[in-house]
């Protein structure tokens, strides 16, 4: 039988990153995926990665995270910026926010913003939060990265293999292929919406967290799009360049599910027709864009919007990362980190003590909606 002294479930961004960081600090790391590296819901985000969140841990979370991706993926990322459209009104408070944790930036006022964004419909209220040292992530490029990373670090990975059982008392993990089973001195739940079903059908926690579908569409546009991402508050719409022509929008629209295997394999006519409505009331010549594309990614939320991070309650050697609600990849290395220095007693971050899965103890079902906690409006 495989001996492991951590196994983790689920390579994606953050089993990825916790299996890296555990493995530096000298534990023998099993990392298991249903399918390849990277290819579940952290392969098909939009990968933008701004610094511009609502509330001041996940700011830092965020830089922390860039700054984990420029040390170890730094040629997956570009450096693009990012512009957030908001009323005035409210460029002061995100510029507090931003400069209470350190993020370089600058207010746009409106005429340099309708002369910047000249192919939008800027409305007269309207500035712009720009974060000039936001990223762009090469989704696809950074997992090839990760993986050499890995095997630098000493994890065994375990591609298209699935978790069949966990006995909890006897730390074994039986899985699909030839070994069959997997002991473990701890193990770590990183599968994101389907940390719930692997835990269920093991009989240990029913995580309380609703799963959902998020939406992404592809638009060609006549005109080469600018490289900085833009968010548009008014109406929760993102607009990121995916081609010199081509455009990936979304607004994070959910599509409640019981299971991620009913996540619809293309966005749903009603998000489409709604996003064009959107993106018709903004663009100078909407005559000039037409649908090529897009795609689905499952999410998780927890009954209050913010993560699951640290140990499954009254589970001593097992953990969970969960919950993080369309936003793995701009919190999930330093989230990451934080539960590998936890598991080698190397301290307690704020993250853990906030995040900590105890704080839903006696909580049934699942919540009823998703929670936005990423946007201020």
């Amino acid at each position: 039988m495989k001996k492991a002294d951590v196994v983790v479930i689920g390579g994606g961004i953050i089993g990825s990153f916790v299996s890296y960081y555990l493995g530096l600090r000298g534990l023998d790391v099993t990392l298991i995926e249903a399918g390849q590296l990277g290819n579940g819901a952290s392969g098909k985000c939009a990968g933008i990665h701004t610094t511009q969140l609502v509330q001041p841990i996940d700011i830092v979370l965020a830089s922390r995270s860039k700054a984990a991706y420029e040390e170890l993926a730094g040629d997956s990322i570009s450096r693009t910026g990012f512009i957030s459209v908001e009323p005035s009104w409210m460029s002061a408070f995100s510029s507090e926010l931003l400069a209470g944790a350190g993020v370089k930036h600058e207010i746009i006022d409106n005429s340099e913003l309708r002369a910047w964004l000249s192919w939008m419909r800027v409305k007269d209220y309207e500035v712009a939060v720009y974060t000039p040292d936001d990223i762009v992530i090469d989704v696809s490029s950074l997992f090839k990265t990760l993986r050499g990373r890995l095997e630098e670090a000493g994890v065994e990975l375990k591609e298209w293999i699935r978790v069949e059982r966990i006995d909890p008392n006897r730390r074994v993990l039986d899985i699909s292929g030839p070994e069959q089973q997997v002991s473990f001195e701890k193990a770590v739940f990183s599968a994101g919406a389907w940390n719930r079903e692997v835990l269920i059908n093991c009989g240990i926690w029913r995580v309380p967290v609703v799963v959902y579908a998020c939406q992404i569409v592809s638009f060609k546009f006549d005109e080469e799009i600018q490289e900085t991402p833009v968010f548009l508050e008014e109406n929760h719409v993102y607009l990121r360049r995916f081609s010199r022509h081509t455009m990936l929008v979304g607004n994070g629209r959910a599509i409640k599910l019981s299971d991620p295997s009913e996540c619809p394999s293309s966005p749903e006519y009603d998000f489409i027709e709604e996003l064009s409505v959107k993106l018709y009331e903004r663009l100078q010549r909407p005559d000039s864009y037409r649908l090529v594309g897009g795609w689905t990614g499952v999410c998780s939320s927890s009954p209050d919007g913010n993560p699951l991070l640290g140990q499954i309650p009254g589970r001593r050697d097992l953990y969970i990362i969960d919950a993080l609600d369309g936003y793995g990849l701009m919190r999930g290395p330093a989230l990451s980190q934080d539960l590998a220095e936890y598991i080698c007693g190397e301290g307690v971050a704020e993250s853990i003590r906030l995040f900590n899965p105890s704080r839903f103890n006696g909580y049934s079902g699942e919540p009823e909606e998703v929670i936005e906690l990423h946007s201020r409006m």
